[in-house]
């Protein structure tokens, strides 16, 4: 496969105007307070207009702030790009929910519009501040069937675990003994 250059513009604040690709495909985008809030992919450059090609969309972020066990964070809220919105809930700053929902508009052959996928976080911690955490759980998105992850971390923080329940009667586990500083 052949390299390919890609062209990087920077703002007068020092952060990512645009890029273009090889192909001469732009990406654009919005930064405020030094975070992405809009990003536009699958443009082009014409006249130093930056023009849509058939294949653009865009994806706007949008950021809070939130507490943590460190003080406050600001995170990502919302993110919204065509077909579909995904919102995050964080507690004590790591993520809580994670929720994507459906924004189509189609009808045919079957309307989604409004159906929901939602991953659920639960934390453990190896200390009383719940800050070197122990095991992450993530159950979802499917409520039908089991479909949840554990991740395992020593008190140096390393995971060492990985355990993916795909049903009552199987998990598929990866112990991990050796990791490089």
């Amino acid at each position: 496969c052949l390299g390919s250059e890609t062209q990087i513009v920077y703002d007068a604040n020092g952060f990512k105007d645009y890029q273009i690709d090889g192909r001469g495909i732009v990406t654009d985008y919005t930064i405020q307070n030094g975070l992405e809030t809009e990003r536009r992919e699958g443009y082009t450059l014409v006249n130093n207009e930056i023009t849509p090609t058939e294949d653009a969309r865009t994806i706007e972020t949008h950021w809070n702030t939130f507490p943590s066990p460190i003080g406050t964070v600001t995170l990502v809220e919302e993110v919204r790009e065509e077909g579909v919105t995904t919102t995050y809930t964080y507690e004590h700053g790591r993520v809580k929910t994670i929720t994507q929902t459906d924004t189509t508009t189609h009808t045919e052959p079957y309307g989604t519009n409004g159906t929901t996928r939602v991953w659920t976080y639960h934390y453990s911690y190896h200390d009383d501040q719940n800050r070197r955490i122990h095991t992450i759980t993530v159950d979802g998105p499917r409520s039908d069937v089991v479909d949840t992850v554990i991740q395992t971390f020593n008190e140096s923080g390393w995971l060492t675990r990985t355990e993916r329940r795909i049903s009552d009667e199987l998990t598929l586990t990866r112990q991990i003994t050796e990791h490089d500083p």
